[in-house]
């Protein structure tokens, strides 16, 4: 219920190699779409993945990307975010794989965030970047605006006349 004041934590563990991002799930009062967090602690393992399962669609209000986590979208597999995608302090990273698909509200701002577009980032048609990066090699078939702001990268990889930007 949305009276809880404590934390919340979810994370791999601590052995020899420190274990990918735990997700929480969270809806309160009845929300069409809840809110889902991935939080790996700060664990040294940089970016060990958590993947989202293969094959399954998805959606959330807000995720929440934070602490080393590493979101993993696989081919055939779609998240849909209604609210808002975030990150804090470039801590938090997505990559989306060929054939994933990551769906993002029409206006966007990414901040603190390192998203790998290997696959597509459909539905957003506004773009704007603050301490954040991402690096493209998928589709962004709906965009008609892009603001790279302070600190921030936009970056094609393998951009050849075989694999325009579109």
């Amino acid at each position: 219920d949305s009276s809880f004041s404590g934390s919340k934590s979810a994370f791999g563990g601590a052995g020899s190699q420190a274990g990918g991002a735990g997700t929480i799930y969270t809806n309160y009062g009845g929300a069409a779409h809840g809110d889902l967090l991935i939080d790996n602690n700060s664990l040294s393992n940089a970016y060990a993945a958590t993947p989202q399962v293969a094959g399954t669609t998805e959606r959330y209000g807000t995720v929440t990307v934070t602490r080393n986590a590493l979101y993993v979208i696989p081919d055939t597999s779609i998240i849909t975010v209604d609210n808002s995608l975030t990150a804090n302090a470039n801590t938090g990273a997505i990559t989306i794989n060929a054939g994933g698909t990551l769906n993002l509200p029409a206006t966007w701002t990414g901040s603190y965030l390192i998203l790998t577009n290997n696959g597509a980032v459909g539905t957003v048609e506004h773009l704007s970047l603050s301490n954040a990066a991402i690096y493209q090699n998928g589709t962004l078939p709906n965009l008609t605006d892009l603001t790279i702001g302070t600190s921030s990268v936009f970056e094609f990889q393998n951009l050849n006349a075989s694999t325009p930007f579109t």
